[in-house]
């Protein structure tokens, strides 16, 4: 087994062979990190707003209304969710 190597080793090793410093790796991870957490950020949005259509859906079911606009907010909360889903 080789070496036991910590995390900051292994960041300033990777980045001493690419040129880089152990700050732009911190500043890299910052962006992942980001990034990571928008993509998420965006899912959770993208479920709310599932949710919303679906209220309104039933409330418009509820009064009596069909036809397109019901189909339509269907097919839209169904896009929603399915693209909440996918990560």
């Amino acid at each position: 087994m080789g070496a036991v190597v910590t995390l900051s080793q292994a960041r300033a090793d990777g980045h001493a062979a690419r040129g880089g410093s152990p700050e732009e790796e911190e500043a890299v991870d910052g962006v992942c990190d980001r990034r990571a957490a928008a993509g998420a950020a965006a899912r959770d949005w993208l479920a709310t707003q599932a949710r919303v259509v679906e209220l309104w859906r039933d409330l418009l079911a509820d009064a009596g209304e069909s036809g397109e606009l019901v189909e339509a907010l269907d097919a839209h909360a169904a896009f929603l969710n399915a693209v909440a889903a996918r990560g």
